[in-house]
């Protein structure tokens, strides 16, 4: 990772120095080993400003690697992020940089929230099976376009268990491309609790046509919670729902805040009406505090697909184009998922099958991750040697029928 201790490489001009200069003197020790394929010169970057941070970098790695080694491809990784934000430029975060014998590489684990269920580090919950048609991820920058107001807020002061029924919002903005359940908590100063949602859709003629979802409050899905001016908190307790299990909550805010639920994400019909209604109850809420579910609208600029094969295959295309257009080879450096996606019913066997096959079909030389460790490894262990026996032998099978 290239973050370290607070995104020390990004902030401090001599730790780059200091990169600078190893990779110069790796270089010179190995300009002529015929065994060495090529220099990868960060893995994962995230820039802590700006893309130019990783393009300038980038670039004083390249130039000082030249100075010695004329013989080796650079291999150049398109940023992660940038300052956390992970939506991708119109280069895909790759940087430009000017080289002769410069490859492009990047990782794909999508979906994210599926390919790294469970893992402690990201904080993931479960994240469902592969391919699962119900689900739907966006491919490109989402953008917030507008929420369903009018709906009923739980009262000032504090109350119990309500059920507050939403107004129908008819879909006629054809930059739609998804909604979602948001619950909205604004200037509540006290706390909020929420649970049981229901989505309704209603054909244009406004009769009813089904329940989109029902929501319970769940640890297995992620939220998050956002505030206008970082006041307040909010997210899911145990013990505190409607009949004694999880529920979600909003408290402390003093302006605009939220609490954001983008596993309901839905793709809406234009013509067709929307409805969320749900449970609230209060604890010391403020007078002029508007805490209330509500849908919010979003516009993807780029396609929102079906968790299948053909969504995996759009989200790697989009890499194997933007080579062919800068005439550059291009690899997958990783791809994998998590030791969990193999128990019965996630389908992770048929996720990485999906993926080789539109490797190869693309002409994509690849990785998996990982040959040896216990999240994602063939073989289990970390500090260990590897053990034949304790292989995942679906994996090895898999392989061998593709590569033989």
């Amino acid at each position: 990772q290239s973050l370290g201790e607070g995104g020390k490489l990004w902030n401090e001009v001599e730790n780059q120095n200091r990169l600078v200069a190893l990779w110069k003197e790796i270089a010179r020790r190995y300009a002529n080993e015929p065994m060495i394929a090529g220099y990868d010169l960060v893995n994962e970057p995230q820039p802590t400003q700006s893309l130019e941070q990783w393009r300038g970098l980038a670039q004083r790695i390249t130039d000082a690697i030249r100075e010695v080694d004329k013989n080796h491809v650079v291999i150049v990784e398109k940023a992660l992020s940038v300052n956390r934000n992970f939506n991708l430029d119109e280069n895909l975060n790759f940087p430009d940089i000017r080289d002769d014998n410069l490859m492009y590489t990047f990782h794909i684990y999508d979906p994210i929230e599926y390919t790294h269920q469970n893992a402690a580090w990201t904080g993931f919950g479960d994240g469902g099976k592969y391919p699962d048609e119900n689900i739907i991820t966006p491919l490109g920058t989402v953008s917030w376009l507008a929420a369903v107001t009018g709906n009923p807020r739980a009262p000032g002061g504090s109350s119990g268990w309500n059920y507050y029924e939403g107004t129908k919002h008819r879909i006629s903005d054809p930059k739609i491309s998804m909604a979602k359940v948001v619950l909205a908590g604004n200037a509540v100063g006290g706390r909020v609790y929420f649970d049981d949602f229901v989505v309704k859709e209603y054909d244009p003629n406004g009769n009813f046509v089904r329940d989109v979802m029902s929501v319970k409050p769940t640890a297995d899905k992620e939220v998050y919670f956002w505030s206008s001016n970082n006041a307040g908190k909010g997210g899911l307790t145990d013990g505190t729902g409607r009949n004694g299990g999880a529920g979600y909550y909003v408290e402390g805010t003093t302006s605009y805040a939220n609490l954001n639920l983008d596993w309901t994400r839905f793709v809406p019909q234009q013509g067709f009406s929307y409805q969320v209604s749900g449970w609230m109850r209060g604890e010391n809420v403020a007078g002029n505090g508007e805490a209330n579910i509500r849908l919010d609208f979003e516009n993807v600029d780029g396609t929102v697909a079906r968790r299948n094969k053909a969504y995996l295959e759009t989200s790697l295309k989009r890499f194997v184009d933007f080579a062919k257009k800068r005439n550059r080879p291009m690899y997958l450096g990783e791809y994998g998922v998590i030791a969990g996606c193999f128990e019965p019913g996630k389908g992770g066997l048929q996720w990485v099958s999906d993926m080789v096959d539109i490797s190869l079909a693309n002409g994509l030389h690849s990785t998996y991750h990982a040959y040896h460790e216990d999240s994602f490894g063939i073989y289990p262990g970390y500090g260990t040697p590897v053990d034949p026996a304790k292989g995942r032998r679906e994996l090895i099978d898999l392989f061998t029928q593709k590569f033989r």
